[in-house]
């Protein structure tokens, strides 16, 4: 049981999320987490509807699970932004491309407040690639894989730019 559950099962406010006391934490170019056996949420339909403890209780134990796995891993490492972030979903049913980018969210979060990326913000994770493979039941699992982006290399963020008044940019008529 997570610190966050322990404080919610003894009456007391849940405090904000910090992230863990981890001194020392390795700055890594590529970042690679396996988490056999976990099945984020399957996307938008389920997360949206979802009152926010329950979406608590899945980011606690998205945190277990990847605090675990990083730690089996190899210990406290974490990328530095500019990155990109592949993210590979072996399961049994396959979902639509939607769903699947949608389902990154509560392990994303979970990444963020344990510290291994500074903030999900456009401007830190420049890329996101999912990806999914169809496996047999019993054999379901999740592969981070976080990659450090150089200067040279990390896309520039889109900018809007205003037209002004409508149809001015492409030259049409009210």
């Amino acid at each position: 049981m997570t610190r966050w559950a322990r404080s919610r099962a003894a009456g007391k406010r849940t405090p904000k999320r910090v992230p863990p006391a981890w001194p020392n934490f390795q700055i890594v170019e590529e970042l690679r987490i396996e988490v056999p056996g976990y099945m984020p949420p399957r996307g938008t339909n389920e997360e949206r509807r979802m009152h926010y403890h329950a979406k608590e209780k899945l980011i606690d134990l998205a945190m277990d699970r990847l605090a675990t796995a990083l730690i089996l891993g190899g210990g406290r490492r974490c990328v530095e932004g500019p990155l990109e972030a592949h993210w590979t979903v072996y399961a049994n049913r396959l979902l639509d491309w939607s769903n699947l980018s949608a389902s990154f969210k509560i392990p994303e979060d979970a990444l963020r407040y344990l510290g291994v990326i500074e903030d999900d913000r456009p401007a830190i994770v420049r890329r996101f690639v999912p990806h999914q493979v169809q496996v047999p039941k019993g054999h379901e699992g999740l592969l981070i894989v976080l990659r450090h982006l150089g200067e040279e290399e990390a896309p520039e963020l889109p900018r809007w730019r205003p037209a002004g008044r409508c149809g001015a940019a492409t030259g049409g008529t009210r």
